[in-house]
């Protein structure tokens, strides 16, 4: 029996989006672009990701963070499991030194839905610092167009949130719900997505400006 080529796939897209929303906490007062490129071989990918705000509190636009993942993916029936390492570098934030995470994401899929369950964890500047979340989404066919709504929520370790937010406990950290539409069109495909989440916990609610987000983003891919 001859083996199966390893298939090597190539792509990007490009994304605006009104706020960088990650882990239920701000980190970007207006828009952002946020560009990406991958490459994929026979399930496991490489992912440079990068963040572009036009408008930072102080100074000219700038490209304030990169990222780089390598990830796996495996399936088990309808399991699929997907572990990644991910390394974010921060260029023009002298407060923010580079760290990165481990992660171990495991996916449940049923016939129009999927359960998920995601742990990470940090393994250079912030040791232990370590966060877990749970969602369900839910797919929609919408004539020519392909949608989802989903619903998240986030626990921060005490070493997480004491990096990110300023409180040595742990804690529900955010809780969220979005919607989400994309189609093919000639090849490229274009999205569009709104996200509303909240940090439930007064503890962290009182240390930050906006507790309650809405976040709307359009897409570019291919």
């Amino acid at each position: 029996m001859t083996a199966a080529t390893p298939t090597l796939d190539v792509g990007g897209s490009l994304e605006l989006n009104s706020r960088y929303v990650w882990r239920g906490l701000a980190w970007s007062e207006g828009v952002v672009v946020q560009p990406s490129l991958w490459i994929d071989l026979d399930r496991t990918s490489l992912e440079l990701w990068v963040n572009w705000d036009p408008t930072p509190p102080v100074g000219p636009a700038v490209m304030n963070e990169v990222d780089l993942t390598l990830s796996r993916q495996l399936e088990i029936g309808r399991l699929e499991l997907e572990p990644a390492i991910s390394y974010y570098h921060y260029p023009h934030q002298d407060d923010s030194p580079p760290t990165g995470e481990i992660e171990l994401t495991g996916c449940m899929n049923f016939d129009a839905s999927a359960l998920s369950v995601s742990v990470s964890m940090d393994y250079l500047e912030y040791s232990n610092a370590w966060t877990a979340s749970a969602g369900w989404e839910r797919w929609l066919s919408i004539e020519d167009w392909e949608g989802s709504i989903a619903i998240e929520a986030g626990w921060g370790a005490a070493q997480f949130n004491e990096a990110y937010v300023g409180v040595k406990r742990s804690r529900l950290l955010y809780t969220g719900i979005s919607f989400a539409l994309e189609r093919a069109v000639g090849g490229w495909l274009l999205g569009g997505r709104i996200a509303l989440t909240t940090l439930p916990e007064e503890a962290i609610r009182q240390l930050v400006d906006e507790p309650t987000l809405i976040a709307i983003g359009l897409s570019v891919g291919r």
